[in-house]
């Protein structure tokens, strides 16, 4: 196996990327464009930069941080939109997780579980706030 090949995580990582621009630049191509449209669509984008961006993250907690805050995120978007844009988030969703969970290695279990309730409220909050707003 070459030196410089994608790791599993990296490779499931860009995949939820992937997904999530795909969804949001649908959302933004085929919808009206509504406030909740535009929000749901950048919600995605962040989602997005936080499973390309963790790779360069030095400190491991920020690294899981951003892991779990885009896997949760990606979570509560399959749930809310499970009879539309949900069911293509899905296998974004798992991956993420999986990244999340590969990316939180070497980090005291304690701090993992409290991390990733903490990113798992973030998500929920950040989501509501938004929904409330648009």
């Amino acid at each position: 196996m070459e030196e410089n090949a994608p790791t599993a995580a990296e490779l499931a990582s860009f995949f939820a990327a992937l997904v999530s621009v795909a969804v949001a630049v649908g959302l933004l191509v085929l919808g009206d464009r509504s406030g909740r449209q535009i929000f749901v669509a950048v919600v995605l984008a962040v989602v997005a930069a936080l499973e390309l961006s963790w790779r360069w993250l030095e400190w491991p907690l920020a690294r899981a941080a951003a892991l779990y805050l885009g896997a949760f995120l990606l979570v509560v978007w399959t749930v809310l939109g499970s009879l539309s844009i949900g069911i293509f988030l899905l296998p974004a969703a798992l991956a993420a997780l999986f990244v999340a969970v590969r990316g939180s290695r070497g980090l005291a279990t304690e701090t993992v579980w409290a991390l990733a309730g903490l990113a798992g409220s973030a998500a929920v909050a950040v989501t509501a706030l938004g929904l409330i707003a648009t």
